[in-house]
């Protein structure tokens, strides 16, 4: 139970004193107006009833983040957690020095507004808010804020995505950069079978079957702080992918590649597994493949990403008759509804290739052919 007591100053001045108690200890909290003191009481007096009483504090948003971040980095991966923390870093300089108790929905919509003037996609937008809102609903769940603001905040629209791609023409004269390249199996891997760039770090030999011509996917590799670890595919799951005579070719060169460079590198030579490694043996790391890549491409395939392969590979898998389900499971995503997002262009384009080819069974010229009606 809760009471308020006037106080009168000797200069004039009134306050309204709320008290009521909390886990045994006496609490309050001044007014200057009566009627805040007694919506107050009510408010307390509510919250208490129905269990949704949060307790007064001062913790800054800043500071949230810090406690929150050392609750969830044992469940997560260290990349996944370094991007956690550069993300609520982020964050934290716009709406850090906050108190948590007053995040408005208002404070997290202009964070969102400054974010994208700053030049923060709106894909990237999208993202912090989804760590913000998990963020949140954790100081919900622990009794520090009453709601969840973010549940109310609205997100920037996401930025429609269209894959950029090498054209089917161009696609020979794109190889020819990469001919004796450290890199140019990774880069066939990519274009023709649409791996991500850290799954082709991590497919080692025995994950290729020349027989049945099926690479396994099962892992990937990451290097951080002078380590190699392994992780689990994207969607965490192991995908099989048939490969072409031509990939098979390109596959068998590599090993005869690798066994030249043993030989020169004698006892220097680093022994391992991987499909893809360096003239010395040593593995690659994926910021490799994406530097080394960057660097070796021609002037007209600029805007060209080491990922947009894998997005050249899905676009000529549906051009040429995949069909969409077949291409989700081949790049691995865990939805076919994300396959079809990202490359609805290229499924229109195919939807109107089809329209057109009925152009074939009509009477092109003005005159109208009349049919005789069968009895």
């Amino acid at each position: 139970m809760a009471t308020v007591k006037k106080i009168e100053y000797e200069s004039g001045k009134k306050t309204w004193q709320v008290r009521w108690r909390e886990d045994g200890k006496q609490r309050m909290k001044n007014f200057t107006r009566a009627k805040d003191a007694n919506d107050f009481k009510v408010s307390i007096e509510a919250s208490q009833r129905d269990g949704t009483y949060v307790s007064p504090s001062k913790m800054l948003v800043t500071e949230y983040f810090e406690k929150w971040l050392s609750y969830k980095k044992s469940s997560l991966s260290d990349k996944t957690y370094s991007s956690y923390e550069s993300t609520t870093a982020a964050m934290g300089e716009v709406i850090g020095k906050i108190q948590l108790q007053k995040l408005t929905v208002t404070d997290i919509e202009s964070l969102y507004n400054d974010l994208r003037a700053d030049g923060l996609s709106g894909t990237s937008c999208n993202y912090y808010h989804r760590i913000l809102k998990q963020s949140l609903k954790q100081a919900l769940k622990d009794r520090l804020i009453q709601f969840n603001p973010a549940d109310l905040a609205q997100p920037i629209p996401k930025d429609k995505f269209k894959a950029e791609i090498i054209h089917p023409d161009m696609v020979k004269t794109f190889l020819s950069y990469f001919s004796g390249a450290e890199i140019e199996t990774a880069v066939y891997l990519s274009l023709f079978l649409g791996l991500r760039r850290a799954e082709v770090c991590g497919l080692q030999w025995h994950d290729i079957n020349f027989r049945t011509r099926v690479i396994t996917v099962r892992r990937t590799l990451h290097y951080k702080e002078g380590e190699y670890f392994h992780l689990p595919t994207k969607s965490k799951q192991t995908r099989q992918i048939p490969f072409t005579l031509g990939v098979a070719k390109k596959l068998k060169e590599e090993i005869r590649s690798q066994a030249k460079f043993r030989k020169h590198f004698a006892e220097s030579y680093v022994k391992n597994k991987y499909v893809c490694v360096h003239r010395n043996g040593m593995q690659f790391i994926p910021e490799y493949v994406s530097h080394s890549y960057t660097n070796i491409k021609g002037p007209a395939f600029g805007n060209i990403r080491y990922h947009d392969l894998r997005h050249t590979a899905a676009t000529l898998m549906l051009y040429h008759g995949a069909d969409i389900k077949t291409v989700s499971a081949i790049l691995g995503h865990s939805s076919i509804t994300i396959t079809g997002d990202i490359y609805l262009h290229a499924l229109e384009d195919m939807k109107r290739t089809a329209i057109d080819a009925l152009d074939q069974y009509m009477e092109t010229s003005d005159k109208i052919v009349q049919f005789k009606r069968s009895v």
